[in-house]
């Protein structure tokens, strides 16, 4: 009789294969291996499942099947063509395997034993894809071991362990995964994924380097500076940005500092004026006084002098003042004007206005246009909203990603929605740079989300 070929390492085999040994004497060869049923969802990475299962056949089919078919009787109940066992397996990020277990028993204990010992001899994979894992960071793998093996499919199925968002939000923030968590809140789309949508924006804002910035001096102080004309011109200008860029309830004590500056003949110092109050102006409080203070500079023979003028009479304007605004912008030819009339009346949801703001929209010069944009972007009124949306498929990636930013930012300071999920995480997604990212967490944050 001739030796018994060496048989697989796990110890179940031997002493089921001992009673077989006659069918080895009679010469005949194993029958080729068939393919194992093996199946995966279609948007798993396809090379690293065919590896895996790759080891899964050479160790399953060209080893265990093979004996079966070649020493054991074929009434055994391992040649029993229905048997079928589901083993589920664990691997680490490494690629190591961690656990594995019986998912669904074939009814036969020697079958089931031999799946899982040809499960762990495989012993370790290449590391799983990231886009693999489970909330556990590991990648949970389930094959199915047939004694008649389907025809062959594209791997493994892939099982997933989803915490629930409380739990993997905070732990892909702690990982610097911000695009992830933003993303499983737009998946998930339901309220409790507002509050963590914030703690993604101020994350990212805190990763991207977005901080409190040092108080700045008094306006008491800046505006001393601002009205003493033996300072050098860059002091002054300085000095009254700094005054437009306090919080709006400085305007009684920066006025006077203000109202002295409009009348100033240096042109510098008139156009910073003109700008600081545009700024002081935007967040709303019209001003019949500084309307008219505002108005003669917006026949100023310097241009960038009107720029901030034609700003900062718009947002102090009463009702009937946006109209003689209208007029004045009308008549400007110097692009830097027209600009800055588009950012002031793109905002505004007057008829009259809205329309000039399409027209500026389609201007060839792309300050103009791209101001008119903006300025639209970042109403809550439907058409502008609509038109500018419509818009954004021709315009530059940059251009189109601010004005996508600003668009959210109108939404959530009217109030954030499950539906702004979506438009969050793919923002997230898009924003590579530090300043980006910041831009995206004052959408959330800094309009109330």
């Amino acid at each position: 009789m001739p030796a018994p070929r060496r048989l697989t390492p796990w110890p179940l085999l031997p002493a089921l294969f001992a009673a077989a040994l006659p069918l080895a004497a009679a010469g005949a060869e194993p029958a080729a291996p068939a393919v194992p049923a093996i199946s995966a969802p279609a948007a798993a990475p396809p090379d690293w499942l065919a590896t895996v299962g790759k080891s899964l056949r050479d160790r399953w089919e060209g080893s265990f099947l093979r004996d079966c078919d070649s020493y054991l009787k074929p009434d055994h109940p391992l040649n029993n063509r229905e048997l079928r066992a589901v083993v589920v397996a664990a691997v680490d990020p490494a690629g190591a395997l961690v656990e594995v277990h019986i998912d669904r028993t074939s009814g036969n204990a020697d079958f089931d034993k031999a799946a899982l010992d040809v499960t762990q001899a495989t012993g370790r994979f290449s590391a799983p894809p990231e886009a693999l894992r489970s909330d556990d960071d590991r990648t949970y793998l389930a094959w199915t071991f047939a004694r008649t093996p389907a025809p062959a499919a594209a791997g493994p199925e892939l099982r997933r362990v989803v915490w629930p968002l409380d739990k993997v939000v905070p732990k892909l923030l702690a990982e610097g995964r911000f695009n992830v968590a933003a993303a499983r809140l737009a998946a998930a789309g339901t309220p409790d994924a507002l509050p963590l949508a914030r703690d993604v924006a101020l994350a990212l804002g805190k990763k991207a380097g977005a901080q409190a910035e040092a108080a700045p001096p008094s306006a008491e102080m800046l505006a001393a500076v601002a009205r003493d004309s033996a300072k050098p011109r860059a002091e002054r200008v300085h000095a009254l940005e700094t005054l437009g860029a306090l919080p709006k309830g400085n305007l009684d004590a920066a006025s006077p500092a203000l109202r002295k500056s409009l009348d100033d003949p240096d042109t510098a110092v008139r156009a910073a004026a003109a700008r600081a109050y545009a700024r002081l102006g935007r967040d709303g409080g019209r001003s019949l006084g500084v309307f008219y203070r505002i108005s003669p500079l917006l026949n100023d023979p310097q241009p960038e002098v009107r720029a901030g003028a034609v700003e900062a009479a718009t947002y102090f304007a009463p009702e009937k003042g946006i109209s003689d605004v209208l007029l004045v912008c009308k008549r400007q030819k110097d692009p830097r004007v027209i600009a800055s009339c588009a950012t002031a009346l793109g905002g505004r949801t007057e008829t009259e206005a809205q329309e000039r703001a399409k027209v500026w929209a389609a201007s060839t010069e792309i300050a103009v246009r791209d101001a008119a944009l903006r300025a639209m972007a970042s109403q809550t009124d439907s058409a502008a909203v609509a038109f500018v949306t419509g818009r954004l498929a021709g315009l530059p990636p940059e251009l189109a990603f601010d004005l996508r930013v600003e668009l959210l930012a109108a939404r959530v300071k009217k109030g954030a929605s499950v539906g702004d999920l979506t438009d969050f995480a793919a923002l997230v997604e898009a924003a590579t740079t530090p300043e980006r990212q910041r831009e995206v967490a004052g959408a959330w944050v800094g309009a109330g989300g």
